[in-house]
């Protein structure tokens, strides 16, 4: 009687908790819990009568006094927020009715039955009589209102602020962990040494209730076993349960009334079955129409469903404490209790997320022992009862979590009147699947846990299993190869032979890495066994694999061609490999001029790139780049200048540096312990852990790693804190960097990269350049050296997940191990330690995230030191000698190649995926073009430099782009001593400005860091030669790999560049410069060339008291649109005058020449509009044409017709239309910017005006938007057709086939936009938000949107691309930023032709004819669509191409103005 009358008390206090959290989360005034509970006749302190049990039972099976009473209340509250309550009490009554309905019933029959029993039983109405249970509800805040008011609660609780993490109950053996959103799905924990922890993010889960040790199993069995029984409805599965009651032996892990059977336990939970299925069907529960007969059938959305067969085996093994079951993952719970990258939901998310899910009972009744249905958010550990029977596992152990990531594969998308289920992805679970596999084997072969791979390998072919009724199996052939390779080095037949045997029996294909493995067993005895051999290679001639071909289909580590080789020659003697393909030579009208060299008289240099360093400077520096990424840091120090350091100063950084080294041996320790414990679990499980990618670093390394984390956090501002979701994935980010590297050590390939880089250094610096371009002078150096491992091979690729689990544990290290000293600030305080770090919740749209911060003592400490040092990836710096140049995917860049080609989210795999199936040699001339620009050598303007850091440490500038230091930043205002007595409007006018102030503080501390940062970089750099490694974004677009410093930053960033290897002016440089300066000046945009020189000659006084006095003189500098260039270039100018030889002065100064509105001049000509292309410079004119200044204009005419009609808004605008008003919208226009998007913009603009009357500034904006779209639909007409076919064909392709957009480049660089729904995906526990899946349907708008600015992009790209091949071929230095190409002074004409070379050629060809044919193949043939009215109608929409105009392209070769 006793244990019901506690379970009751249990289920009450539930119902009363979430209603008290729904109320006290949106703020509704409903009723307190202990007022609930009394309300509905319920005892929280004292329910030890009979009679009450069978009366709440009687209350709780009908669900409508539950909506009733709460409706009833919150009709009383306020008219705004009635709605919301209306809503809150629907959800509160359909989240509990399934529980609590079914759960009172079970209580109530299970009641009548010990009350038969009881009337024969003094003994048990005795036991009722003396029942008196407590619950110290009254001692739990508010703040935990799901905690269950358990009997057995310790009377001491303590609890402190939920805004970090609070320890509930003190230590116990026994903890039980409810899920909060299915009420009672229990889990049998113990706590860890400081106790059990209550996460306020989880928005009210039931974190942990202490338990008596002797119910503990019973309740966690019982609660977990009804929500089963609830779900299982009828047929085998409930049959399976109550074999599993009977197996499992329940009776033996509680202590049974005398007069309690195992027949009536059995019989109590076969009749709450059937009581279940006649209580209306919850929302929590899914109806799913048999096709058949219409039959509604009931599931649960949390809950494991056996297979009959797999029950029983199971059930027939001895359950351990750590065993795992097929399919699962042993994790620890701090491996799966992880926020979404976008933060926690609100409570009303959290009740709804469990309704995401919905599979029939066909599936289910199918589904393997190791597939729970979904995890919400907040509940991310659910046990099956029979298999924590007789466990008792920590909050630290390991918890069964699903292998596979499950999340979306169903859902259930609700309207009003229609439930729609969404269709299982195969492809994405077998994916996810084998990709998880393979990084696990990866790691394990990489510590030499072999039999852990093997066994892994063995557990999952030894026992099938399905999800959602689909086979998942390993089909990735190269999960085997990696395990064949690695128990050759061990020359292990055995389990090679049986790893064989597992490929044929999942009818896989072995390629010629299986093979290779093979024979690298059989290679290295010394005696060797050649009729194995033999048997070898004739199977492979079986297979139909050319054995000759063997070396150029694999790649190898360390000796594993020479043990290949010696196998095969030893059953053929006579064998000779094939030679290394030879580098591809261009293909298509645009590249195939390139395959010739140009004659040596009509070459300007014939390698532009040599003599910046001599040959040996550069293989030094080679070896000191080598050793900055195997550190994988690099210290720079601030150049912010700060007070000479005093005694106290030196004194706390020594006491930092100890405190540190109390850190880094606390982390050690500590982690050598969670080494321990996951090597542990790893020994008894068989499947997929953790354990492997832990060892492939040692303890201290990890530690360094936290260390330098530490640090970053510490230089961020008091008031900002970042998400522990995104630190987490940074980490583990870097921990997956460090050990591509570590893995390259092992295999050997920094050895042979350190020669071969020697070679190319050689080749590199040759007057002579004997290669067609860098890419294929490498590839030469690599096929002359093919022995030993090679450099060009298959990326290691971790999942998210992983990474994401490793960053989560080393930020909980952080967060326990790391602490502070309460003494180190004065020594007789005794010392105490307690955390240096600690978590806080920030709540933002209703969704709560996770942020960590420093304690104060530590930012204290920190402060005081004044560390003058600030530390930066090796990725993020400039390097010390030419990259490597680009030859796959992941082969290029950096020496240890650690950069990826194209920039993609972790979970956009689409583009990725073409571009392996299409091979390199397709993009042959994008890797060619990046290797160029990433080939040009810079060094600092150190002039320039000086005077910035001058200025940056002298309050800063703010006119000049420098931001003024911190204690510049205004000051917030104070709230007034008469706050109170304020009205509302003038309180909300303060907390407005405060706001404003507190906003721009935050901006200007951010541009300040950013200019420290690119500062302090340069000055590190400022007497070095460096290069900028270079990669793609998915639109095919360049950029420098390093973030903080480079040539595609501000003005200020690109005047402190210049290129290192300089050229004379010669005849007509100094002209070049000159006009460069006035174009920097913005002062002559509509004047020709001739009138800018002669400008320029004008201003020479000026341009020289620049150069010589920037702050001193008139500054006439400091008024250009792009001063700190200006500044430069004057100084350029004037050292030019001042030489001795104009024409033989070396100029190292970079000439810009810009596209004019780029975008609209390839729009101009795909449509070959007239009108358009003599806006944009396509035509050649005397002088060169403004497209913005011709907007401005049509826009102020219309203006002036409006205003003369008496339009207020025209009327007011008079004098205010200008250029620079609508200059960013027209530029955007041509980039699918929305008329909301260009509003914005021209606000923007507006109240940067003095004069304009800031009161109309949005009726204003509001105007100029819609008459500056007109103007330009009038202007470029064919413009606006190819936009709308783009669009039409984008969202026509999304909607019908499911797709995202994707098309190919005219060199070939297939792309694909990665615009998906977005998707909260669970992998192994860990939550990943995402929107760029590939599995996911895509986001049709913006699908549409983003197609005509993308498909531009791509064809600006391309152009680029284009003049950067053919400047090479020519012998001239080139570098762009996008349409803004540079080179030198002396060089402009021949980049000039060039460029207009090239846009003519790329426009001769038909694009948008190329583009539609590629979309019909694509979506209509390659992937057929079976609706033929489906088919017609896209057909008809791809190939409505848009009719062309009459411009002719070759004007474009004699305009002057095309780019200038």
């Amino acid at each position: 009687m006793s244990r019901l009358l506690r379970l009751n008390c249990q289920l009450y206090n539930i119902y009363a908790g979430r209603c008290c959290y729904y109320s006290r989360v949106n703020n509704i005034s409903i009723y307190s819990k202990d007022a609930l509970c009394e309300r509905f006749h319920i005892m929280p302190v004292q329910c030890h009568q009979t009679c009450q049990i069978s009366t709440n039972c009687n209350l709780f099976s009908n669900s409508l006094h539950v909506k009733q009473a709460l409706m009833m209340q919150t009709k009383k509250t306020k008219v705004r927020k009635r709605k919301k309550g209306s809503t809150i009490a629907r959800k509160i009554h359909r989240d509990l009715t399934a529980v609590l309905g079914a759960r009172v019933s079970f209580l109530a029959k299970e009641q009548q039955t010990v009350n038969k029993s009881s009337q024969s039983s003094p003994a048990l109405n005795k036991e009722a009589e003396e029942t008196n249970i407590n619950h110290p509800v009254s001692q739990i805040d508010n703040n935990f209102p799901f905690l269950i008011d358990n009997p057995n609660l310790s009377k001491k609780i303590n609890y402190t602020s939920p805004a970090s993490k609070v320890q509930l109950f003190p230590k116990t053996d026994d903890i039980i962990r409810i899920d909060a959103v299915n009420f009672g799905t229990l889990v049998n924990t113990k706590t860890t040494d400081t106790g059990p922890y209550f996460s306020s993010s989880n928005c009210g889960t039931i974190d942990s209730v202490n338990v008596a040790s002797q119910n503990a199993n019973w309740l966690t069995q019982l609660s977990a076993f009804k929500l089963q029984m609830n779900s299982c409805g009828r047929g085998k599965n409930r049959n399976n349960l109550e074999r599993t009651i009977e197996n499992e032996k329940l009776q033996e892990n509680f202590t049974k009334d005398e007069n309690y059977s195992e027949t009536t336990e059995k019989r109590v939970f076969s009749d709450s079955v059937d009581k279940c299925k006649q209580i209306d069907v919850p929302s929590t529960e899914t109806v799913i129409l048999n096709e058949i007969n219409n039959e509604p059938k009931h599931m649960s959305t949390n809950s494991y469903l056996l297979t009959e067969e797999l029950n029983e085996e199971f059930l027939s093994l001895p359950f351990k404490e750590e065993m795992s079951l097929p399919g699962e993952v042993m994790l620890s719970s701090e491996e799966v209790m992880m926020s979404s990258e976008e933060g926690m939901t609100s409570s009303e998310e959290v009740v709804m997320s469990s309704e995401a899910v919905m599979m029939s009972s066909e599936e289910a009744m199918t589904s393997s022992p190791c597939n729970p249905e979904y995890l919400s958010e907040e509940s991310s550990i659910i046990l099956s009862p029979q298999f924590t029977h007789g466990t008792s596992s920590s909050l630290e152990s390991d918890v069964v979590v699903p292998a596979e990531e499950i999340n979306g594969i169903t859902s259930v998308d609700k309207g009003k009147d229609s439930i729609k289920k969404k269709l299982v992805n195969k492809e994405k679970l077998i994916s996810n699947f084998n990709v998880d596999k393979k990084s696990f084997v990866e790691a394990c072969c990489s510590v030499g846990k072999h039999r852990i791979a093997h066994n892994c390998i063995k557990y999952y072919n030894c026992y099938p299993y399905k999800l959602y009724g689909i086979d998942v199996k390993i089909t990735d052939i190269n999960i085997y190869n990696i395990l064949i390779h690695s128990w050759a080095k061990q020359m292990k037949t055995e389990p090679i032979e049986e790893l064989m045997m597992f490929i044929r029996k999942d009818n896989l294909v072995p390629n010629y890495k299986t093979y290779a493995g093979y024979l690298e067993c059989l290679g290295r005895p010394e005696v060797i066994d050649e009729t194995a051999c033999r048997k070898i290679l004739d199977e492979m001639v079986i297979e139909k694999l050319d054995v000759k071909d063997l070396f150029n289909e694999c790649t190898f580590k360390r000796d594993e061609r020479q043990c290949i080789l010696k196998a095969i020659q030893s059953a053929d003697p006579y064998y000779i490999p094939n030679s290394p393909p030879e580098p591809k030579l261009y293909e298509g009208e645009l590249l195939s001029p390139l395959n010739d060299k140009l004659p040596p008289d009509q070459v300007i240099e014939s390698n532009p790139f040599t003599g910046v360093l001599s040959t040996e400077e550069i293989k030094k520096r080679a070896k000191l780049q080598l050793n900055w990424e195997l550190k994988g840091s690099i210290t720079v120090s601030s150049i912010y200048k700060k007070p000479k350091p005093t005694d106290h100063t030196l004194d706390m950084r020594e006491k930092l540096c100890e405190l540190r080294e109390e850190w880094r041996k606390s982390l050690i320790k500590a982690f050598k312990n969670k080494l321990k414990y996951y090597q542990r679990k790893s020994e008894r499980s068989r499947s997929y852990n953790i354990y492997p990618f832990l060892k492939m670093m040692t303890p201290y390394e990890y530690a360094e790693l936290a260390l330098q984390e530490i640090k970053h956090m510490l230089n961020y501002s008091e008031t900002y804190s970042p998400r522990l979701s995104y630190l987490r994935k940074a980490l583990g980010n870097k921990v997956w960097q460090h050990c591509l590297v570590k893995e390259k050590i092992r295999s050997e390939e920094i050895k042979k990269m350190e020669k071969l880089y020697e070679l190319y250094a050689e080749e590199y610096n040759k007057d002579d350049f004997p290669h067609l371009n860098h890419r294929q002078c490498w590839h030469q150096i690599l096929n002359d050296n093919s022995d030993g491992p090679s450099l060009v091979v298959e990326e290691r690729v971790w999942p998210v997940h992983v990474k994401r689990t490793i960053g989560r544990l080393l930020y909980d290290l952080i967060l326990q191990e790391v602490r502070m000293d309460s003494s180190i600030f004065n020594q007789k305080d005794e010392r105490k330690l307690y955390p240096a770090f600690f978590s806080i919740y920030r709540t933002s749209n209703y969704k709560t995230f996770e942020e960590i911060k420093p304690h104060p003592d530590v930012i204290k400490l920190h402060k005081e030191a004044q560390l003058d040092d600030l530390d930066f990836n090796m990725s993020d710096m400039p390097m010390l000698v030419p990259p490597v140049p680009w030859l796959s995917l992941n082969h290029g860049g950096t020496l240890l190649s650690t950069t990826k080609l194209i920039r993609l989210p972790e979970l956009a795999f689409n583009q990725m995926d073409r571009l392996q199936q299409l091979g390199t040699n397709q993009i042959n001339a994008v890797l060619d073009s990046l290797n160029t620009l990433s080939a040009c050598a810079w060094i600092i303007n150190k002039t320039v430099l000086d005077l910035v850091i001058d200025l940056f440490n002298t309050k800063g500038n703010v006119d000049l782009d420098i931001p003024p230091p911190v204690t510049e930043f205004p000051a917030l205002t104070k709230y007034p001593r008469d706050f109170k007595s304020l009205s509302p409007g003038q309180k909300a006018k303060l907390h407005r400005e405060r706001n404003q102030i507190k906003q721009k503080r935050s901006e200007m501390f951010s541009l300040w860091c950013t200019e420290l940062y690119r500062l302090s970089i340069a000055n590190r750099f400022r007497d070095e030669i460096f290069w900028f490694p270079h990669n793609l974004d998915f639109r095919g677009r360049t950029y420098p790999t390093p973030p903080h410093f480079n040539h595609l930053g501000s003005d200020l960033a690109r005047s402190l560049l210049i290129f290192a290897k300089g050229k004379p002016l010669g005849e007509r440089g100094l002209d070049w410069l000159k006009i460069h300066l006035v174009n920097l000046t913005g002062f002559k945009k509509r004047c020709s060339n001739d009138e800018r020189l002669a400008f320029a000659n004008e201003m020479l006084d000026e341009i020289q008291d620049s150069a010589d006095n920037p702050f001193t003189g008139d500054c006439w500098w400091q008024t250009s649109d792009e001063p700190w260039q200006t500044l430069a270039c004057c100084i350029e100018i004037t050292n030019a005058i001042r030489s001795p030889d104009i024409t033989k002065y070396i100029s190292h100064f970079p000439v810009h020449q810009d596209g004019s509105c780029n975008g609209l001049q390839h729009y101009a000509a795909l449509g070959r509009d007239q009108s358009g292309a003599e806006s944009v410079n396509l035509s050649p004119f005397s002088k060169p044409q403004d497209v913005y200044s011709d907007v401005a204009e049509m826009v102020e005419r219309q203006r002036s017709k409006d205003a003369a009609e008496g339009n207020m808004t025209a009327i007011v605008l008079e004098g205010f239309v200008r250029r620079k008003v609508i200059k960013q919208t027209v530029m955007t226009t041509v980039y699918g910017v929305t008329k909301y998007g260009a509003r914005l913009q021209i606000i923007r603009q507006l109240k940067d005006i003095p004069d304009m009357p800031q009161e109309y500034t949005s009726q204003a904006a509001s105007y100029l938007t819609e008459k500056t779209f007109l103007c330009l639909q009038e202007m470029f007409t064919a413009t606006k057709g190819i936009q709308e076919w783009l669009r039409t064909s984008a969202r026509a392709l999304a909607i019908e086939s499911k797709q995202p957009v994707e098309w190919v480049t005219p060199l070939g660089l297939p792309i694909v936009q990665p615009y998906h729904k977005k998707s909260i995906q669970q992998q192994h526990g860990v939550q990943l938000l995402d929107d760029t899946n590939k599995h996911e349907k895509p986001n049709i708008q913006k699908q549409m949107n983003a197609f005509p600015p993308n498909f531009i992009h791509s064809l600006d790209s391309t152009h680029m691309m284009l003049t950067s091949l053919y400047c090479l071929r020519k012998g001239i230095t080139y570098v762009s930023v996008h349409d803004c190409y540079w080179t030198h002074a002396t060089d402009v004409p021949v980049m000039n032709k060039i460029c207009r070379e090239q846009f003519v050629n790329l426009h001769n060809q038909p694009i948008l004819e190329d583009l539609s044919n590629y979309l019909i193949k694509t979506f209509l043939i390659d992937r057929s669509i079976n609706c033929p009215d489906t088919m017609n109608r896209l057909k008809e929409v791809l190939m409505n191409v848009p009719e062309r105009g009459n411009f002719d392209l070759s004007n474009v070769l004699d305009s002057t103005y095309f780019f200038s």
